[in-house]
């Protein structure tokens, strides 16, 4: 699990493995889902992410991505 926060509010995002476990749970009436957190992405601190550092993102194009992915309006895998 990735932990992506803006501001005040947080979202947990799967990035790459899990998704049909997690599916399966929640069908099957889990309340908890138990993983690792493998990093945290804050916003507020997207002028020294990887892709930004580098040019592959400016900050503002970077930041976009994130937002959709934030709002769930992207489907993506990976993350900036």
């Amino acid at each position: 699990f990735q932990i992506l926060i803006d501001g005040q509010s947080w979202r947990w995002f799967m990035s790459s493995e899990g998704n049909h476990r997690a599916m399966l749970f929640y069908l099957l009436g889990y309340k908890h889902l138990y993983g690792v957190i493998d990093s945290i992405v804050n916003k507020k601190y997207s002028k020294n992410w990887y892709n930004v550092i580098n040019g592959t993102y400016s900050k503002m194009e970077a930041e976009s991505i994130f937002d959709d992915i934030f709002k769930g309006c992207a489907s993506i895998r990976g993350m900036i």
